[in-house]
């Protein structure tokens, strides 16, 4: 994962303090060509989660952002339900990596 994060990002991450945050946030009919992985990160020394979405599709979808925005809004849900003396949310970073196949690159 730190292949594909920004330098400046990386510099404030603890990389020391990544847990596996369980759970899976997708919808239930995009299982089979989505999976997701969360990790529980100190940044700043403070909470904050990485969020990693995997899509094995041909090519990107025109509503991803959308996907990926309430896949963070079901886990911030889960977040504030298992800590609810939080006041604010935890920062979290979301990715989305997509596969092609061979032929459908063109460049």
């Amino acid at each position: 994962m730190q292949a594909y994060l920004p330098d400046d990002l990386k510099s404030l991450i603890d990389f020391n303090s990544l847990i596996i945050y369980p759970g899976e946030y997708i919808d239930e009919e995009l299982k089979a060509p989505s999976s997701d992985l969360v990790y529980q990160v100190s940044l700043l020394g403070e909470r904050a989660y990485l969020y990693f979405l995997f899509e094995h599709q041909s090519h990107p979808q025109a509503m991803m952002g959308f996907r990926m925005l309430k896949y963070m809004l079901r886990l911030w849900d889960v977040i504030l339900k298992d800590n609810p003396a939080i006041k604010s949310l935890p920062p979290m970073i979301g990715s989305v990596f997509h596969q092609l196949r061979f032929g459908d690159f063109n460049g």
